[in-house]
């Protein structure tokens, strides 16, 4: 189901043949008249510009240059809310907008881009964070726990009212809309796996949201992002189309036509990496378009390599001949050298001439192989680097990366591994995360928030490294246990092997007895001859001491676990 868009009644905007004559008397206020005249000068500025006529083009030029003129550079070039401020946001020269939307200055064709995605170095970046961010895809109320999940934005704890509406919420995220065509749409795994596809290939990431006609949110679904443009907001102006005071923001595009117009909430168009070069008219940069060298560099290698092999004949040395030799011989000879010691496919091939007699001519004194393993290898940090990812984690490590020949399976390895997560997969995780949440948990209940579970890449060991320092110099014992999301004090009968908890709590119970036997008397013998100043000792009796009973309880697990 498509959304109901709200009609412009305005009259005069769209050519309504009952428009009288009087334009002021035709509409409710001075406001809305205005309205219509900036729609018209619009109209008027875009015909001049594109006129045959110097005069109109110079006239038109000179009003673009006026800052205090009211005209195009604080109106359509700075954001599609023509409310905004006076600062140029795109190229007002530039001739990258036709039909109705914005392109990029000197733009890479984001075919290019896809066919780059495709290269064996960039796919394995690619669908390595695919997967990675597709393991998020499942509901985690852990908030250690790999997934995502739906918590109150005000930090309150849930409440048993708030179950009903979370559940709600996390059904629609998890089947991507209403529960009528859960058997033909994507799921939320399938959804996180195409978004992230685009961004990382186009810097542009888009899905539509979809509303039924009492504005309720009904459906998302992932779209090409390479089909959506900005819309030209003069263009947008010239048509009038504005409702609640917003222009459409976005256009798909199909074959050079712009086949559909998108409001802000209509559709999600998503940059990780935004800049503020009005060349880019608003738009990010892919990092495919920093590495075309490094990708077709790679590909080179990688073509010379295959050709060398099915093509190409490098002879590791000559077999010369000397003498007289017969036609014939020569011949079967060449003919059975060829069959027992050819490489594949003609790489190792073997000239013979003829001579008086034998003589082999070795031609590879120095082995180069390594120079080429280094440039790959050198090419492919770029890459990575520029991608924030360790080559480790495509399962490519670095020779040259390694110190003293330790495996990818070492600790340091695991550590660059840990990094490159927190540097390169974290910030992706966040941008995912905001998007889901503004589009559309923000849109069923402002009061929720959707969050990612898990995207704390920190070694636990480490961490729980860090947690006995500042236990032992800083922190207090409850405060740790706090952030470990454990109740202040353990369940009784519970015990931790750890000696300062252990006479802490002997402490507590030898205090509290002997307070007891002050506050209430008794204790002694008959004749008030006991010789412990305290009264009965029993507290020392494991039956009477659930402290002890637990702590003897413990040692014998222990014991039975060393058997």
């Amino acid at each position: 189901m498509l959304p109901v868009r709200k009609e412009n009644y305005s009259y005069g905007i769209r050519g309504d043949k009952n428009k009288p004559k009087d334009l002021l008397t035709s509409f409710e206020s001075i406001e809305e008249a205005r309205k219509l005249l900036d729609v018209k000068e619009q109209k008027i500025f875009q015909k001049s510009l594109n006129s045959d006529n110097p005069s109109d083009i110079v006239k038109a030029m000179t009003k673009l240059n006026d800052p205090t003129a009211g005209g195009y550079p604080n109106t359509a070039f700075n954001n599609t809310n023509v409310h905004g401020g006076k600062s140029l946001l795109v190229d007002p020269y530039g001739n990258y907008a036709a039909g109705g939307y914005l392109q990029k200055q000197r733009p890479i064709a984001n075919g290019i881009l896809r066919n780059m995605a495709k290269s064996p170095f960039v796919k394995a970046i690619i669908e390595t964070r695919i997967e990675q961010v597709a393991s998020f895809a499942t509901l985690s109320e852990d908030k250690d726990k790999i997934g995502w999940n739906i918590v109150k934005r005000s930090g309150e704890e849930i409440t048993s009212s708030d179950k009903a509406e979370i559940e709600r919420i996390v059904k629609f995220v998890q089947e991507t809309g209403v529960d009528e065509n859960r058997w033909v749409k994507d799921d939320f795994d399938k959804f996180l796996r195409k978004i992230t596809q685009d961004t990382l290939t186009l810097d542009a990431m888009t899905f539509e949201v979809v509303r039924t006609k009492n504005d309720k949110l009904y459906e998302y679904f992932a779209t090409d992002a390479a089909t959506f443009y900005f819309a030209d907001p003069r263009e947008m102006i010239a048509q009038g189309e504005e409702i609640n005071g917003h222009m459409p923001m976005y256009v798909q595009v199909y074959q050079g036509q712009v086949i559909n117009n998108y409001y802000p909430w209509e559709l999600a168009y998503g940059i990780r990496n935004p800049t503020s070069d009005i060349y880019q008219n608003g738009y990010g940069r892919s990092e495919l378009e920093d590495l075309i060298n490094i990708v077709t560099w790679q590909l080179y290698g990688m073509q010379y390599t295959g050709a060398f092999f099915s093509r190409g004949s490098a002879p590791k040395g000559i077999l010369k001949l000397q003498g007289n030799v017969n036609e014939r011989r020569l011949a079967e000879f060449k003919q059975q050298w060829a069959a027992q010691v050819q490489g594949i496919k003609n790489a190792w091939k073997t000239p013979i001439m003829e001579a008086d007699k034998m003589e082999w001519i070795d031609l590879q004194k120095n082995n180069r192989d390594m120079e080429f393993s280094n440039w790959i290898e050198f090419l492919t940090k770029i890459l990575c680097g520029i991608y924030k990812i360790d080559p480790s984690e495509i399962g490519m490590p670095m020779a040259g990366s390694q110190s003293g020949g330790s495996s990818m399976f070492s600790d340091d390895t695991k550590q660059r591994q840990l990094f490159s997560k927190e540097k390169g997969l974290k910030p992706l995780l966040k941008f995912l995360e905001q998007k889901v949440d503004k589009y559309i948990v923000q849109q069923l209940n402002p009061n929720y928030k959707f969050i990612f579970n898990g995207a704390n890449f920190v070694d636990p060991s480490k961490e729980l490294e860090e947690d006995v320092k500042k236990l032992t110099n800083f922190m207090g014992y409850k405060e740790i246990r706090r952030k470990h999301n454990l109740p202040d004090d353990i369940e009784e009968g519970d015990l931790i092997l750890n000696s300062v908890y252990m006479q802490d709590k002997m402490s507590q119970q030898m205090g509290g007895s002997m307070g007891m036997e002050d506050q209430y008397g008794g204790g002694g013998d008959e004749d008030g001859g006991n010789e412990n100043p305290y009264g009965n000792s029993d507290w020392m009796n494991e039956g009477e001491n659930p402290f002890l009973k637990s702590m003897n309880k413990a040692t014998e697990i222990f014991i039975e676990t060393l058997k």
